[in-house]
């Protein structure tokens, strides 16, 4: 049986560095964290992503360790499955990133595996594939209470199959910082909202433009006041548009994707983080604004009440009383900055107690650690 100091580890995910949202953000974090526990048990872990670029030169902030090695394979779906199959092949422990990977299980020897439920694509009945190759898992790590409730209803699965796997933050964002004031942004003085979001136009559910809705009777109190929306995508210009036909060109920006580096200026200038999205899964984002001690807005819905604790780190609005609630609830943290940094403050709080990377790390290394890990590792051995 290999021992827990020599065991081959297979991380299959879809990107990692070539976009921006929790997904990605989640693998960077656990590259780093098997970057760490690799050195600390001598495991060999490789790492192939699907989307990303091949030479990966963005992996070195968080592969220290000579026995981790970072793929990409630029899209090319044949390469990444053969790789995948020969890499899975003689595996201790195989982790695959996201539920549209699951079918490759089923070509894998029986190694320990580990599958990563993120939100809303497994919140439906899977197709009949990936449900077998979920079938294959040992156990999925899901980022919210929410989310293993949705996957469990609709595909009948058993809650000790199951982890509570909450998501970080990039463990090496900080280093990344180039921050700049709002002159530099281009950004006026007064009150400002943000949002950091994907603007696709499948993600309307991100309710963007309930906060644009809200602006006019936001003005009508906190005139000073202005909202950022930071991200790209098809519904950009449509919220430009809708921000021009209601009179607040001058009142809404959208300064599209914003790079890693920039992207703390932004959080670092606002006064008031907004997103009533109504499927996060978990909402990274929340994350990232109680890092730089931001009260946050969010909906009752999805994973959003795990992340944020009402009235305790920012206030949660009724997905059907948006048109109502979401400007109240703005007005009364605008008008209260006492308040407003209490609550940043607490989230700031909130975050290193429960959503550290160290946290993160020490959860992976005990699922994969774990006494039924040893126990499959020693099956599949007495197979080899």
């Amino acid at each position: 049986m290999p021992s827990r100091g020599n065991s081959k580890v297979v991380v299959l995910v879809t990107s990692a560095f070539g976009g921006i949202g929790g997904i990605e953000t989640f693998n960077r974090a656990l590259i780093g964290a098997l970057d760490q526990l690799a050195a600390r048990h001598n495991w060999s872990v490789e790492v192939f992503s699907l989307l990303d670029r091949g030479d990966l030169a963005a992996a070195k902030q968080y592969v220290r360790s000579q026995n981790v090695k970072v793929r990409g394979f630029a899209g090319s779906r044949v390469q990444f499955v053969f790789s995948a199959i020969r890499a899975g092949w003689d595996a201790d422990i195989a982790i695959v990133g996201h539920v549209n990977l699951a079918p490759l299980t089923l070509i894998m020897n029986g190694s320990f595996k580990c599958s990563i439920a993120h939100g809303i694509e497994v919140w439906k009945t899977l197709p009949w594939l990936k449900r077998l190759g979920v079938s294959r898992i040992n156990r999925i790590l899901s980022v919210s209470a929410y989310t293993q409730r949705q996957m469990m209803l609709h595909n009948s699965l058993a809650e000790d199959r199951f982890c509570i796997f909450p998501n970080t933050l990039d463990p090496s964002a900080a280093s990344q910082c180039c921050k700049l004031d709002r002159t530099a942004l281009g950004l006026p003085t007064g009150p400002m909202l943000l949002s950091v979001t994907r603007l696709a136009s499948t993600e309307s559910y991100k309710n963007i433009r309930s906060v644009i809705e809200s602006l006019p009777v936001v003005l009508t109190h906190v005139p000073d006041s202005f909202y950022v929306i930071v991200g790209d995508g098809a519904l950009r210009k449509t919220y430009e548009a809708l921000a021009r036909g209601m009179g607040l060109g001058d009142k809404v920006f959208l300064p599209g994707a914003i790079s890693d580096e920039l992207l703390p200026s932004y959080y670092e200038s606002c006064d008031l983080f907004v997103l009533p999205s109504t499927k996060e899964g978990f909402g990274v984002v929340f994350l990232e604004a109680m890092y730089y001690g931001k009260a946050c807005i969010g909906a009752r819905a999805g994973g959003t009440p795990e992340v944020i604790r009402d009235g305790a780190t920012g206030m949660l609005v009724n997905p059907s009383e948006l048109a109502t609630q979401l400007p109240e609830v703005i007005l009364r943290l605008l008008k209260d900055p006492a308040l407003r940094k209490t609550l940043g403050t607490n989230g700031r709080t909130h975050l290193g107690e429960n959503f550290s990377f160290s946290s993160f790390r020490d959860r992976l290394e005990e699922v994969l650690c774990s006494p039924e890990h040893r126990i499959t590792m020693s099956a599949h051995a007495h197979q080899s």
